[in-house]
């Protein structure tokens, strides 16, 4: 066995200092609260980079316990920069210079040094990177998208119904599905023109468009990729990422499998139970976890549990599984730059990494 055609690089990593601390908090809903309660164990969460990208790169902006929503981080080939920003951060955008920050009240563009360069006040809610010119953007409100360059020189215009599946970046327009048809693909570029045609790919429920590139998109439901518009079948799920002394790694199910993918060596077969995913791997051996129950495996070929299972519970959780453990945001935990090239972020007990999992197309 081969394993998928998948290579997992790490794109930065920023350690957890007195300045950034790592530690972790309690998750789930409080005892007594209302709503749908899983059954199981809710592991703490760590604070958590929430990843964006464009033609200037990758940023991140940490978010979670602890946090106060002012800090971003850029990944340049020289290493991660930390960017401590004025005001609390809703989304970030990387620039050459910088990065696009977009606020409660403002879009803003801010240096490497933390400092407001520019500022306009834009009521948006999300920020979508071009992929194309390096210092442009897309700020998106529910009716509204404002193509912005330059130090926030910006065209407004009336947004396209987008389906529920959003909008994504192509080049520097923006495209997504119409909602009352679609079967139509609309783009919208920089100079407010839009073009329509028939659409390349069909959504399933609940899928997001993450990427789109000439024919193919990139689609995803939480950790579970689909590609369509190029060949049929062409999916897999993130069953966990991290860190070791050994290089970073990836886990996924592909066609009814389980793989580990290091920066280090040829992809390994895992067993996983169905609802498990992998938390550590260090040595020829993985963490794996289920919502019940954690147990040490060995990869290879000839895989087994090395000891017995640890039944999860707030006591064993930080003393047997929390110091080895990398957990990947909860939410939106996949992001992409194309149909090929996947973004991934997990916390760990040192610090917080980026990750890009590349995945040719066949």
């Amino acid at each position: 066995m081969s394993g998928p055609d998948l290579s997992v690089r790490l794109l930065g990593r920023l350690d957890w200092t007195e300045g950034l601390p790592g530690r972790s908090m309690p998750a789930g809903p409080d005892p007594g609260a209302g709503g749908l309660i899983v059954a199981g164990f809710t592991p703490p969460a760590r604070p958590h980079l929430r990843l964006s990208s464009s033609a200037a790169g990758v940023v991140g902006v940490l978010t979670g316990p602890g946090t106060d929503g002012r800090a971003v981080v850029r990944f340049l080939p020289s290493g991660a920069e930390p960017i401590r920003t004025p005001e609390p951060v809703l989304a970030a955008v990387g620039r050459t210079d910088g990065v696009w920050v977009l606020t409660a009240d403002s879009l803003d563009v801010v240096g490497s040094a933390g400092t407001i360069e520019a500022t306009e006040r834009i009521g948006a809610d999300r920020l979508v990177g071009t992929l194309s010119a390096s210092d442009a953007a897309w700020a998106l409100e529910p009716d509204a998208a404002s193509f912005v360059t330059g130090k926030v020189v910006h065209d407004r215009f009336a947004a396209p119904r987008w389906h529920p599946s959003g909008a994504a970046a192509s080049g520097d327009s923006l495209v997504g599905l119409d909602l009352d048809q679609p079967d139509r693909l609309i783009a919208l570029d920089p100079d407010g023109s839009r073009h329509e045609g028939p659409a390349t790919f069909r959504t399933e429920p609940l899928e997001r468009l993450l990427a789109y590139d000439g024919p193919v998109a990139l689609l995803n439901v939480l950790t579970r990729l689909r590609r369509a518009g190029h060949t049929a079948g062409d999916a897999l799920e993130i069953a966990g990422c991290g860190s070791s002394e050994e290089g970073v790694y990836v886990a996924v199910r592909a066609a009814g499998e389980a793989w580990l993918i290091t920066s280090l060596a040829a992809p390994e077969p895992l067993v996983l139970a169905p609802g498990e995913h992998v938390l550590a791997a260090v040595g020829g051996r993985a963490l794996v976890s289920s919502r019940t129950a954690a147990r040490w495996i060995t990869t290879g070929d000839r895989p087994e549990t090395v000891g017995e299972p640890i039944p999860l519970n707030a006591d064993s959780y930080a003393s047997e599984v929390e110091p080895h453990a990398w957990q990947m945001p909860s939410g939106f935990a996949v992001q992409a730059s194309s149909p090929s090239d996947i973004l991934l972020s997990a916390s760990g007990p040192t610090g917080v990494v980026a990750l890009s999992v590349a995945w040719p197309l066949r």
